[in-house]
């Protein structure tokens, strides 16, 4: 699998579809079959419990559905209507015209972000440990084969909330904190570590918070004015608002937004929570340095500002501390800039193609599937010869194998030609030296854009990989020092190739806050949480692998593993990496993901959330959680200690791994997919 950046990006506009499925709301009539819960058992470890869910009664159930103004909702699997068996019932039937419908769509992104039970990225659909699921081919979605089976419930939450109030929430935590059913919170489903679904539980969905609101003079609220009053033009937005809006939203009113590169992903959930970054990230900042306010409801079930002057613990602990862990959040004010230009520089080649004799290469490298690498080495060296350079000259974007797409919003065209002439020219050394009838395929565009918008809306289209099909991926900071020298270059670029080798598709994204100043002068807790390797990083290393519908445990095991081996390569350089683009299994992640900062955020989620009502994967701050060295992983190998990477003391009784296994409240057991 590879991402591309193709030259159709700079021609197709942006598209958006609604979800045409109707989700029916609960009622008395239907308590018979309202509680039927699917036990599911990890395979390994000790039994867990029957599920809190089974134990929840009708009474409890209509209580809540009349405490959040009937919009509770059985949450059904996104392909349902394909399959003839449903969760053990042997007689249903298969809705041909709704299932044709879903078939055409499945790999509709707006479709599945605006669907409860959809993911972008599928095993987070199922119980990879039991092959439980509901799943089409996402190579041919009308593929018969692939329905022949059993669609069950897998990992996807049993019932969730259509969250329109800060009271939808609280009476949700009021609800958990009685029946000990756990809690999930999703917006659009794009998330890479399955933290927004689980087995057996209550999903809070945000998607319906969609209020957006432009201040030409902002300033964070601050009680008797205790603090900064220095107004400033911003935009709130709502929990489910996704970034395409936001940008058409921020067109409208004539500024700029620095958000996420993909069309559909939530501006204000796990993108923004865990750190958030993009191509504009160079200069004008990550999304944690932007944000000015929080409006979130906290486990206590308190509706909360978190600003820099009030509730400042908690401001520090949404800005990069991950999301669904410390409370709900319901909006955010994000700083606004004016317009800007965009400078965009794309060349790409044919993935795989022989370097011509004309060409000089100094070696001919071949990868795991048999392609030839000799253009990436060639291309991959030129760029980090010339990274340092440009970005000082506040250039960011995508690079991989085959293409390198940067952008810049502080350089003139003139200076940006000038600025990208090494690149260009090596396309253009390339393009000639290949067949005529073949030079087509080498790609050489360059072109200003208006605004942020007007370049978004050509690129958006071309920028959504794998969506609708299962992935795994893993990620590295690349510290600065990396490129700081012709040896350090050299050692780099042989990480890089030795990776590429291991699983093609490696990508590095060019969206590190490299020129932008770090405020943090205002106190301890001023600065974000989000790892402080991200300020002395230049790029973003991530690398994937992906699997079909019918993968075996084994197959999958590989592939999670053969992504982990891969970035591996990298671990010498640095351990750091993003938390929403990190190896599910990643070992050590309190360090990787948070650094210095993980103590910190410790004290905070026990001060908001002591009982753990909000607990995901990787988003677990129990101080009972035990850390495995770096000695060890070197010693070991990383895959050779993941029996324990699973392992959550009492202190951590809510949610399992990136599996369907359930935790025993009283327990400790594993929790990680037995498969691997």
């Amino acid at each position: 699998m590879r991402y591309s950046v193709s030259a159709s990006a700079f021609i197709l506009t942006l598209t958006s579809f609604s979800s045409t499925f109707a989700i029916k709301p609960l009622n008395n009539a239907e308590e018979s079959i309202f509680i039927t819960p699917i036990h599911q058992i990890p395979l390994v470890g000790p039994i867990a419990e029957p599920p809190a869910i089974s134990q929840v009664s009708p009474a409890q159930w209509i209580s809540l559905n009349s405490s959040v103004s009937g919009r509770l909702h059985r949450n059904i699997p996104f392909a349902r209507e394909c399959f003839k068996k449903f969760n053990g019932d042997e007689e249903g039937v298969v809705n041909h015209l709704s299932c044709q419908l879903v078939q055409q769509r499945y790999l509709n992104e707006s479709l599945r972000t605006s669907h409860p039970a959809a993911y972008i990225n599928t095993q987070w659909e199922t119980c990879q440990s039991k092959s439980q699921g509901c799943l089409l081919d996402c190579k041919n979605p009308t593929n018969k084969q692939a329905t022949e089976g059993a669609c069950e419930m897998g990992s996807l939450s049993s019932y969730y909330i259509d969250v329109h109030t800060a009271e939808d929430v609280k009476a949700a935590f009021v609800f958990s904190r009685t029946t000990s059913v756990p809690l999930v919170i999703k917006n659009t489903g794009h998330d890479y570590k399955g933290r927004s679904t689980a087995p057996n539980s209550l999903q809070l969905w945000t998607h319906k918070l969609q209020h957006m609101e432009y201040h030409e003079k902002f300033s964070p609220s601050c009680p008797e004015m205790s603090g900064p009053s220095q107004f400033v033009q911003a935009v709130t937005l709502g929990a489910g608002v996704q970034w395409y809006q936001a940008y058409a939203f921020a067109e409208e009113h004539n500024i700029t937004l620095v958000g996420g590169a993909d069309k559909a992903v939530g501006a204000v959930g796990g993108w923004l929570q865990g750190g958030g970054h993009g191509a504009l990230s160079n200069t004008m900042g990550l999304g944690v340095d932007r944000v000015l306010e929080f409006q979130v409801v906290t486990p206590d079930g308190e509706l909360r500002i978190a600003n820099i002057c009030q509730n400042k613990d908690l401001f520090f602990a949404l800005r990069g501390g991950g999301g669904g862990t410390f409370g709900v959040v319901l909006s955010a004010t994000i700083l606004a800039s004016p317009p800007i230009n965009i400078q965009a520089t794309l060349i790409q080649f044919p993935m795989g193609l022989t370097p011509p004799a004309q060409f000089s290469q100094t070696q001919r490298v071949i990868d795991a599937e048999g392609e030839d690498l000799s253009l990436t080495q060639s291309m991959w060296s030129l760029l980090l010869n010339n990274s340092l350079r440009w970005a000082q000259e506040g250039w960011g974007g995508y690079v991989n194998g085959n293409s390198a797409l940067y952008i810049n919003p502080v350089l003139n065209q003139e200076d940006a030609k000038e600025s990208m002439k090494p690149l260009v020219n090596w396309a253009a050394r390339l393009r000639d030296s290949v067949p005529k009838e073949a030079q087509g395929d080498v790609l050489i565009i360059q072109g200003e854009f208006g605004t942020w918008g007007n370049f978004f809306n050509l690129f958006a289209n071309d920028n959504s990989a794998d969506l609708g099909e299962p992935l795994a991926i893993a990620s590295r900071l690349i510290p600065t020092s990396s490129v700081s020298s012709p040896e350090a270059r050299d050692t780099l670029l042989k990480a890089l190739m030795s990776a590429e080798r291991i699983a093609p598709g490696l990508r590095f994204l060019i969206t590190t806050p490299f020129n932008h100043p770090l405020k943090g002068n205002e106190g301890e807790l001023s600065s974000p949480s989000a790892h402080p390797a991200w300020r002395h990083s230049i790029f973003h290393v991530t690398t994937v692998t992906t699997w079909n519908w019918n993968a075996t445990q084994s197959d999958i095991a590989a592939k999670y593993k053969t992504a982990s081996d891969a970035i591996l390569e990298l671990d010498f350089l640095s351990n750091a990496a993003y938390v929403n683009e990190a190896d599910v299994y990643e070992v050590n992640w309190q360090d990787t993901y948070w650094g210095k900062n993980y103590p910190t955020l410790l004290k905070i989620k026990q001060k908001y959330d002591p009982d753990q009502l909000l607990d995901c994967w990787h988003c677990d701050f129990s101080p009972n959680h035990s850390v495995i060295s770096k000695l060890v992983i070197r010693k070991q190998g990383r895959l050779g200690v993941r029996a324990h990477i699973g392992v959550r003391q009492s202190g951590s009784k809510r949610s399992g791994g990136p599996g369907c296994e359930t935790i025993s409240q009283r327990e400790s057991e594993l929790c990680i997919n037995p498969a691997l």
